[in-house]
């Protein structure tokens, strides 16, 4: 059998509709295209995945022994993928049409040591933010806290987004998001894949870090293939359990690129805000109940 043209990565985690779904819009849209599709199970119960396998000839299915998180089995998938290409993608994405094979193409006639980011829509087909410049003290502590619900008009929290600009070529830019993420299997190998500090949430961003900074990589989005994106539809978390793997996911990254002074920042700000925020929905959004 010839190697495969690309492997897709999919980490699948109690999601039984959606995994299906997203094969489904796969098998649509990327027939004739040799490919492999590594489903990755995070120890969900998901009897449906038999289904799928028997449906798929091209799929494989990986299942785990415990919940590893997002950015390890993301990592165990790459490390059986097959093909020299590999496209991590999230379980609550759909293909809406045959791009990524123009997309693919056009990859594989650039260099190595490039990741591409694929364009997002929302359920609706409106644009979807899916990238943005490296993450610096003054962003985290604006954009990746509830200080973002007040400061999301200002100029910084704008420009870290690249202006809200939605961007139409092919262009260049610092961090792409993992939800579908186009890069080669050697270079995410180099990297060791994603970190283990973080069990979901800011892998994506601290593998972007270290592509560019390890590497001397280069980052693109891609505009011209996109997919439907149902935001956090393969994350279901109660909302303090996603607050509290969110909260420890930034803490590790600030910890690591900001040292003690950034984590201190951090813990200042978000306790206050953190407390109002609970106090809020507790006793106001709720009316107390």
């Amino acid at each position: 059998m010839n190697k495969p043209a690309i492997s897709i990565v999919i980490v699948n985690y109690n999601s039984p509709g959606l995994i299906a779904r997203c094969l489904a819009s796969i098998d649509a849209f990327l027939g004739g295209l040799n490919k492999e599709v590594i489903v990755v199970d995070n120890h969900s119960h998901d009897e449906a995945l038999d289904d799928l396998q028997r449906k798929y000839d091209y799929l494989r299915i990986i299942r785990l022994a415990e919940n590893r998180g997002f950015g390890q089995a993301n990592n165990i998938g790459v490390e059986k993928a097959s093909s020299d290409c590999v496209l991590l993608l999230n379980s609550d994405t759909e293909l809406i049409d045959s791009s990524f094979k123009d997309a693919l193409q056009i990859f594989r006639q650039g260099p190595a040591k490039t990741l591409w980011g694929l364009k997002l829509l929302w359920p609706d087909r409106s644009f979807q933010n899916s990238y943005s410049r490296e993450v610096r003290l003054l962003d985290i502590l604006c954009t990746y806290s509830p200080l973002a619900r007040f400061t999301r008009f200002s100029r910084r929290v704008r420009e870290h987004k690249y202006d809200g600009r939605q961007l139409q070529e092919l262009q260049e830019v610092e961090i792409i998001y993992g939800t579908a993420m186009l890069l080669y299997r050697d270079d995410f190998v180099a990297l060791k894949g994603f970190s283990s500090r973080y069990f979901m949430y800011f892998e994506d961003i601290d593998l972007c870090d270290r592509f560019r900074e390890q590497l001397g990589g280069h980052i693109y989005y891609y505009p011209f293939s996109a997919l439907v994106h149902h935001v956090q539809g393969s994350a279901r978390t109660k909302r303090g359990a996603f607050n509290a793997m969110f909260l420890k996911s930034k803490y590790a990254y600030g910890r690591g690129k900001f040292g003690a002074s950034g984590m201190f920042l951090m813990l200042v700000l978000d306790i206050p805000l953190l407390t109002a925020q609970y106090l809020y929905y507790r006793f106001i959004a709720r009316g107390g109940n």
